[in-house]
């Protein structure tokens, strides 16, 4: 979701491949693409989702020419984290969270393809550690110490550790629904009894207000 008045595009979903819902690289890349040579707010609410669509808007996010401020404004876990990371400037609510682990997939198929699977999240967990060993102030062992256990940050040790600058000192938001079973660690006041990609209401709003900017400007051509 992208506001337009404000250069300001909103991660409050999974991030997924396109056509499924959710936010993918392609979204990120045209809203930048919109934006221009100007300075960029994104704003995070998101369990996580696709790892490879995730690195690919980290890596549209730091390529960006202008100044690029993201915000935790409830959960950054997973992939999401490392979006996040892709701030020149970290910013996180009083009330948010942080989530750091191993890449995993529920592939299916013979053997060979497990094989192949196994050696993909080898690449992409190498991939992750070397983003938060450069963005944070962990090393490279520590960094995988705590990715094989799943993380959790809150607001005072992800500043504590760097991974984030400072405030966003807004109001609380509700974060993005985390299902029962979907991570090991969630802490209980994220868990919710619903699937996993179920939407927040600030998400569903932002979605009701661009599909009603996109209803008016097709009357006006």
């Amino acid at each position: 979701m992208f506001d337009y008045s404000s250069n300001t595009i909103w991660i409050y979903d999974e991030i997924t491949s396109p056509g499924i819902g959710g936010i993918s690289a392609g979204d990120v890349i045209g809203a930048l693409d919109s934006i221009g040579n100007n300075p960029v707010n994104v704003k995070i609410n998101s369990p996580g989702g696709d790892v490879f669509q995730g690195l690919a808007i980290y890596e549209a996010l730091k390529n960006h020419s202008a100044k690029v401020t993201t915000s935790n404004d409830a959960l950054a876990a997973s992939i999401a984290s490392i979006i996040y990371l892709a701030g020149d400037e970290k910013l996180a609510a009083p009330n948010s969270f942080l989530m750091i682990h191993d890449p995993y997939s529920g592939a299916m198929g013979t053997a060979d393809d497990l094989r192949k699977q196994a050696e993909l999240l080898d690449l992409a967990a190498e991939q992750l550690t070397g983003i938060y060993v450069e963005e944070t102030q962990f090393d490279a062992k520590s960094i995988k110490s705590l990715m094989s256990i799943e993380t959790w940050f809150n607001f005072d040790e992800s500043i504590e550790n760097g991974l984030s600058d400072g405030s966003t000192r807004q109001a609380a938001v509700e974060a993005a629904p985390v299902a029962k079973q979907r991570f090991r660690n969630t802490p209980a006041a994220l868990v919710r009894d619903l699937k996993a990609g179920s939407r927040t209401p600030h998400m569903t709003k932002l979605a009701e207000l661009e599909n009603k900017r996109k209803l008016l400007k097709s009357k006006i051509r």
